[in-house]
């Protein structure tokens, strides 16, 4: 289902080719679009083919003209090989560079798109400051940013009644932009944001060590957190927060779409104990007729 979804999502983007392919002098026998992921055959990928090929296949569309995909797989968290990623995929001669998901990596990529004038989609990424077209003025985003997720999350917030609150994000930009909007909101609601922390994170969530952050949060007296980090990270948190009492009766942790999005979140059988009671904020994603006639 979820690679349908990103199938409708990246067809209209590639269906916009058919007006930059033909108003080019001599319509190219081939398009090449480029995308960047961290592993093989996801789900993003599965859509990326999945759209070009129906491009291919309705020839009403680009009757001349075939589309081509090329990949490259990088760690998302390797800013410098997402960067040499985008200069490969430009050597290759591609026309659009899709990904990869993390903002801080989207920024890095664009940087190459930008300079060189090359289209660069953004699938997932939802740094609010990707928005800013003299900065990144080559990137289309296909998510909304992380200031209407911000809004979710006051209304949450202000339906249990919660004025005091703790804030852990991870040391990105993701993490840290992604409740700016929040805190500026609660601001002007004369709510109380104790504490604001910040982890490093690294493409080895094992490695990860939370407890100095956590130790401070707990101090404050405080038992609502808000937590915004993506799940591979966000787990190994919550995992130390159980061993120090964080997560049973009486406390209330509030989680982002880059924890509710993931499917490690789903993986573990049994569901242990830090996931259960999470309360937090998920994408809705539109149903359309393409997605029901793909169906």
């Amino acid at each position: 289902m979820a690679g349908l979804q990103t199938f409708v999502l990246y067809l209209p983007l590639i269906l916009h080719l058919r007006w930059t392919v033909r108003v080019a002098a001599g319509a190219p026998a081939t398009v090449t679009i480029g995308g960047i992921f961290s592993n093989r055959n996801t789900v993003e990928e599965d859509a990326l083919r999945f759209a070009a090929k129906f491009i291919n296949t309705r020839r009403d569309i680009l009757p001349n003209t075939t589309l081509t995909v090329v990949t490259n797989y990088t760690e998302v968290f390797q800013t410098f090989q997402c960067m040499q990623s985008a200069c490969f995929l430009a050597e290759l001669g591609a026309a659009v560079i899709i990904g990869p998901r993390s903002s801080t990596a989207v920024k890095t990529v664009n940087n190459v798109c930008s300079g060189l004038h090359i289209p660069h989609i953004a699938p997932v990424a939802t740094d609010p400051l990707l928005g800013n077209q003299r900065m990144y003025p080559y990137l289309l985003r296909m998510s909304s940013p992380d200031t209407e997720q911000s809004r979710a999350l006051i209304a949450l917030v202000k339906h249990f009644g919660w004025t005091r609150m703790c804030i852990l994000t991870s040391l990105n930009d993701y993490g840290m932009n992604g409740v700016v909007e929040f805190q500026s909101v609660a601001a002007s609601y004369n709510w109380d944001v104790v504490s604001v922390q910040q982890f490093q994170v690294n493409s080895d969530p094992s490695k990860i060590d939370v407890r100095l952050q956590l130790q401070k949060i707990k101090g404050t007296g405080v038992r609502v957190i808000i937590l915004n980090c993506l799940a591979i990270h966000g787990m190994r948190v919550l995992e130390q927060a159980e061993k120090m009492g964080l997560t049973w009766r009486g406390w209330a942790w509030i989680v982002t779409d880059g924890f509710t999005g993931m499917a490690e979140v789903t993986a573990k059988k049994p569901i242990p104990h830090y996931l259960q009671g999470l309360v937090g904020t998920r994408p809705a994603p539109g149903r359309g007729g393409l997605l029901t006639k793909t169906e």
